[in-house]
């Protein structure tokens, strides 16, 4: 049960870095498109 409470977590973090970096990325393409 504890195990599975930190895999969780372990996946809840993974998710919030993988959204973030996706936001920074989809940011900078913006901003690039745009400046063309």
């Amino acid at each position: 049960m504890h195990s599975k409470k930190t895999t969780l977590l372990n996946f809840v973090l993974a998710v919030v870095i993988w959204a973030s970096v996706f936001y920074v990325a989809s940011a900078r393409a913006s901003k690039r498109s745009s400046v063309d």
